[in-house]
């Protein structure tokens, strides 16, 4: 076997002082072996020269088949097309892909059976891949994000009334969103009037969300959804001649939460893992191929064993070549491989693991002109309470770190300096939590924005550009080089509370100061002017019961809330 970096650990966990629990990492070659075991099997050993990764030991434990339709055959994605002429009565169109044996319990299955139906649509809030009670903030944020206060009036409103959604970045830097609105797939756009939508599809049922969005070079859009139950995923296509609404998963199959990017063509890849009730997982690539979507298996056997569906996200290379970053684990662990295709086969190396952390949302991931994979996600330390985004990177070496403390990422987005991050920070009250968005920029530093992170996209010139939630509207912002940073301090006095701060990059304007409590509408307290150094000041003298303060700046040239808001509530003097 030629190992063509011998220095490649297939672990490495760069941890703080606050993960030392993590020092068990010097087992995980022997996790290892079990991962690649069953998806390298069968492989003779001269097909293995070709590895650039080191060699494994033998697997100690050989993970059992879950069911007949797991086999090293080609699968076939289930297929239904549906042409958008108009919003009412779509023209459903038979699917005409090659049958190449696609197996469900030892049956072949037409596309006609395949067809996803919404009253298949059943309520699983009690499946494991649903179940984060041990970080339950994490399922909380999006039902609070309406809370987060009224909208700016330089703000560009997307769609009121919706709380999440995707964004994308045409090659000549406009953008899109995807949103779902009821049981309709929705786009919008930007003009010079503003922003637009419109329906472009029926979705298979209610309480759906937007996975993915992207736009081709040649400006074909495509867009990602699912059912948060995991019980359906289909797949929106435009272009100039094409309207098509393709459904990837069988009736019956519950899954996790899929991924989107576009290949090397500027056509949709999917990647996303089935999950079964005995906690195995088979992750599956999904392509156009010969005229239709085919899905082919990256892992088999139900590795890796997971109580949470996994997350799935594609990447594709440069070179052409398509990987999947997936993350998985809940009770017992979590951890995340970066799958690399080789010649008849998959190999996994290892991004992170711990042994205290649970999944909790979907995992982000792009490559850069370099080849190295950046990935990102959150997890949950059930015995601390807490939650963390990690950061990956899978270059010549694989590393990762916990980059956020006590938020939820909402996207990765590569631009030339590196990836730059969108999460919502997550602020515990006695009723309930607050929001607030947080950039991670490629050096690490933070910007934070007034509401919750939705979304994050580079723009063809490397800007960042984001989709916040606001008073429950979604709003887009374009990312200034140098946007504003707020800072904010309390402190009680008598019969009040006297705040003060600083907005750095700022030496005019004035700052919004609220008063808020979870569950309750936050009170604009004062609109206080700012210093040529750009400090402010003010004093709320009818606090009432202890409560948190926020302060909110709008860059003039952008309408870009920064925003600073205290970690713990304050009581009056």
């Amino acid at each position: 076997m030629r190992v063509e970096d011998a220095d490649l650990p297939f672990v490495r966990i760069d941890g703080d002082v606050r993960r030392g629990l993590l020092a068990h990492h010097e087992h995980a070659c022997e996790l290892l072996a079990a991962v690649l075991e069953p998806v390298c099997a069968g492989v003779p050993a001269r097909e293995r020269d070709h590895l650039a990764l080191p060699e494994l030991p033998a697997a100690r434990r050989r993970p059992h088949y879950d069911s007949g339709r797991e086999r090293d055959q080609e699968l076939l994605a289930p297929q239904v097309v549906v042409v958008v002429h108009r919003l009412a009565g779509l023209e459903l169109v038979e699917a005409h892909a090659e049958t190449v044996g696609a197996r469900l319990g030892g049956q072949a299955r037409d596309a006609e059976t395949l067809e996803v139906s919404r009253d298949r649509i059943e309520d699983v809030r009690h499946a494991p891949e649903t179940i984060l009670a041990p970080v339950t903030r994490a399922a909380l944020v999006l039902a609070v994000v309406a809370l987060a206060g009224p909208v700016a009036a330089r703000a560009e409103v997307v769609v009121p009334g919706i709380a999440s959604g995707a964004l994308a970045i045409a090659p000549d830097g406009s953008p899109r969103v995807a949103y779902v609105e009821g049981a309709e797939l929705m786009l919008a756009s930007r003009v010079e009037s503003g922003w637009t939508s419109e329906r472009v599809a029926a979705l298979p049922g209610a309480g759906g969300t937007i996975t993915g969005i992207a736009v081709s070079p040649s400006g074909r859009v495509a867009a990602l959804a699912e059912a948060r139950t995991g019980r359906w995923l289909v797949l929106y296509e435009r272009g100039a001649h094409l309207r098509r609404l393709t459904s990837l998963v069988a009736p019956g199959v519950r899954i996790g939460r899929a991924g989107l990017a576009l290949d090397r063509r500027g056509l949709p890849v999917v990647a996303y893992a089935e999950w079964r009730p005995s906690f195995n997982t088979f992750l599956r690539v999904v392509r156009f191929e010969r005229g239709g979507y085919r899905a082919r298996r990256v892992t088999r056997r139900g590795f890796p064993p997971s109580t949470i569906a996994p997350a799935a996200a594609p990447v594709a290379m440069r070179n052409g070549t398509v990987r999947v970053v997936e993350a998985y684990g809940g009770s017992g662990g979590s951890a995340a491989i970066d799958w690399v295709p080789q010649r008849t086969d998959w190999l996994g190396q290892f991004l992170y693991s711990s042994p205290l952390a649970a999944l909790a949302g979907g995992v982000s991931a792009a490559a850069a002109p370099d080849g190295a994979v950046h990935a990102a996600w959150t997890v949950g330390f059930p015995t601390l309470g807490t939650l963390s985004v990690v950061l990956a990177r899978h270059g010549r070496l694989a590393e990762s770190s916990l980059v956020l403390d006590d938020a939820v990422l909402a996207g990765l987005a590569l631009t030339p300096a590196g990836p730059v991050l969108a999460a919502t920070d997550v602020v515990d009250g006695a009723d309930g939590i607050l929001t607030a968005a947080i950039l991670r920029d490629p050096a690490g530093a933070t910007l934070e924005l007034d509401g919750a992170a939705a979304s994050v996209a580079a723009a063809p010139d490397g800007a960042a550009q984001v989709l916040l939630a606001r008073d429950g509207a979604l709003e887009w912002y374009a990312v200034p080089a140098a946007a504003p940073r707020v800072t904010l301090t309390a402190v009680s006095a008598p019969g009040g509370v006297a705040l003060s701060g600083t907005v750095a990059g700022a030496t005019s304007g004035s700052v919004t100061l609220y008063r808020e409590r979870p569950g309750t509408e936050r009170v604009a307290i004062a609109s206080a002017p700012l210093s040529p150094d750009g400090s402010f000041s003010a004093l709320d003298d009818t606090p009432g019961v202890p409560a948190f303060y926020r302060a909110v700046f709008t860059e003039p040239a952008t309408g870009l809330p920064a925003a600073s808001l205290l970690r713990s509530a304050l009581a009056p003097g």
